[in-house]
């Protein structure tokens, strides 16, 4: 065969082993669509066989509660007539088995023939297998009550090992053959206690059934009623929160215009704390004292000036602020603004140089050193180190990658403190106490 053959060959077993895969697939959709099919079939039909055995029952004073479907029904409804809850089916069920096993003979003959007695009991014992007439017959015996199990259509199933006057009679319906539920009396909706006794000698009365139906309808109607007195109140609410919603942000809208208008015509004085505090800001430099004496020295005392101006000089802001930083450096260290001697006598020259032998024998640095670094705007790092630092609000030089002034920033400007005057300077922040001015502040920068 040539390779032209075995090609076809080839394409032709690909073709076959997809037209398979197709019928396959098209089985499992079928058998799924059957099952779904026969699934809501099935659930039609326990809702219609609830509905008609609810009206049977009714009849006599009773209803139905419903437990959990999960292969425990029937230790669920035992719990439930005994304690008058469901939570102790697992107890009920280990019960059942320890009793089967206490009284092997008893209840082997009993089992299918195509099982074991030993394997019945191992797979009794697993939780969600359903149990049945041995397990009711088991509990019945160890906790010595009559049973009772209501069938639709059907004649009662009545399991009475002991005098009906001398111990409890529970009494339990069947659904479907498959399914176990609890019964109480009609008005009996206690819980977590002995449900009430239901009386031996009940009467069949068709009223009953016509009198429910009423109630339940007149139930129905002011659940109805209280639906929508709900639903409106609830709209009403909604639209009153919408339109205090809308309110709120046309309030916002207000402000925001007006405080765009306050920062583009209102001006404010040099020596206003505001204004002092926007400059700290954006420049990141701490100390306010300082800050007000460079906006006095290029403002002027009474100049006014607006915020717009900060931004513009903000480089000059930043040396004169350094200036003065180093006025009041050199005059901590005993030199003036220059960083020469003072000369008026020759008692303050003694005192100056020693004061500069001193502050360089602590430090390492001597005043005119310290002086040039500052006025280049750098600080003196842990690495031992000078260089600038980054904007206040930038990453840190330290690679941190936290914030400058969340990181490094407040131990460099101890350390400056440290080198020129030996020890750590208090730093001192303005406090606004003007609430108006505080919220117009608020409005142009985040402090």
């Amino acid at each position: 065969m040539g390779k032209k053959g075995r090609n076809k060959e080839r394409g032709n077993k690909k073709e076959k082993e997809k037209e398979k895969r197709r019928e396959r697939h098209k089985e499992r959709m079928e058998k799924k669509k059957y099952k779904k099919k026969k699934d809501k079939q099935d659930q039609q039909r326990y809702l219609d066989d609830m509905q008609k055995f609810k009206d049977e029952l009714i009849q006599y004073g009773l209803r139905i509660l419903e437990v959990g479907g999960d292969g425990n029904c029937l230790f669920r409804s035992i719990s439930d007539q005994l304690e008058g809850t469901q939570s102790s089916h697992r107890q009920y069920r280990q019960d059942a088995v320890d009793y089967m096993v206490m009284n092997k003979d008893d209840f082997a003959p009993f089992i299918e023939d195509d099982q074991t007695f030993d394997d019945y009991i191992d797979t009794i014992s697993e939780d969600g297998e359903w149990g049945g007439n041995l397990e009711l017959q088991a509990l019945s015996m160890k906790y010595q009550f009559n049973a009772i199990v209501h069938q639709l259509d059907a004649p009662v199933f009545a399991l009475a090992n002991f005098d009906p006057k001398a111990v409890r009679t529970i009494h339990l319906t069947y659904h479907l053959g498959e399914h176990y539920n609890s019964v109480r009396l009609i008005d009996d909706y206690s819980t977590n206690e002995v449900p009430m006794d239901i009386p031996l000698n009940l009467q069949k009365d068709p009223e009953r059934l016509a009198q429910h139906r009423e109630e339940e309808e007149a139930k129905l109607k002011e659940n109805g009623r209280k639906f929508k007195r709900k639903y409106e109140e609830t709209k009403i609410e909604k639209e009153e929160k919408s339109q205090k919603n809308g309110k709120n942000k046309n309030r916002k809208q207000n402000k925001s215009s007006s405080q765009e208008e306050h920062k583009g015509d209102d001006k404010m004085g040099a020596t206003h704390p505001c204004m002092i505090q926007y400059a700290n800001t954006i420049t990141g430099l701490p100390e306010f004292h300082l800050m007000k004496d460079a906006l006095t020295e290029i403002f002027g005392e009474d100049g006014q000036i607006e915020f717009e101006n900060i931004d513009d000089m903000k480089q000059l802001i930043i040396q004169t602020y350094a200036d003065k930083e180093l006025e009041f450096i050199n005059s901590g260290l005993g030199f003036n603004s220059d960083g020469e001697d003072d000369k008026d006598t020759e008692a303050t020259k003694e005192t100056n140089e020693e004061a500069k032998e001193e502050s360089k024998s602590e430090s390492g640095f001597t005043a005119e050193e310290i002086t040039k670094h500052l006025k280049k705007g750098e600080i003196y790092t842990e690495e031992g180190e000078w260089r600038r630092p980054p904007n206040k609000n930038k990453k840190c030089y330290c690679k941190s990658g936290r914030k400058y002034k969340m990181c490094c920033m407040a131990s460099d400007n101890s350390r400056i403190d440290h080198i020129v005057n030996g020890k750590d300077r208090k730093k001192q922040y303005m406090k606004i106490e003007d609430a108006e001015a505080k919220d117009f502040l608020a409005s142009l920068v985040t402090i």
